[in-house]
């Protein structure tokens, strides 16, 4: 779940543990078959950038809820979404914390726009970093790519 729509981990009429076991439920479903028509986790991860649409603890907590309740169980890669050097902090120590239980390769964070710092722990955590417009769009950004 994007992080700026975590929240319906809260609004779900049955609660966020039924919300998460629909995911799970969607996610095996797709990923079965001789065809499978799901290939990662997500768009999931942080986004500190645009805290009015999902509070920061809400997305910490149900990232961890993804990782372990999706990521973990479906053997799936994900794809990340990192808004934020603070959220991408926050971003690696869960990664880290959850590595030894995610796909190998783990997964991309798309549209990386951060830290060349950040984009090389995310490497150094065996993710892929994705680019596209949105990281060219700072002398900094072209900085990183560079």
């Amino acid at each position: 779940v994007h992080p700026t729509r975590c929240g319906e981990f809260l609004d779900f009429p049955e609660g966020p543990d039924a919300y998460l076991e629909a995911l799970l439920a969607v996610g095996r479903e797709g990923a079965g078959g001789a065809r499978p028509l799901c290939a990662a986790v997500g768009e999931c991860g942080l986004d500190y950038d645009r805290l009015e649409f999902c509070p920061r603890d809400v997305q910490l907590r149900e990232f961890e809820r993804q990782l372990e309740g999706l990521a973990k169980p479906l053997g799936l890669p994900l794809f990340l979404h990192c808004r934020t050097a603070e959220a991408a902090k926050d971003l690696l120590e869960l990664l880290a914390k959850h590595r030894g239980h995610l796909a190998d390769p783990p997964g991309v964070v798309h549209s990386f726009d951060g830290r060349l710092e950040d984009a090389l722990a995310f490497i150094r955590l065996g993710f892929y970093i994705g680019l596209n417009g949105c990281s060219l769009r700072t002398a900094e950004n072209l900085e990183v790519v560079k």
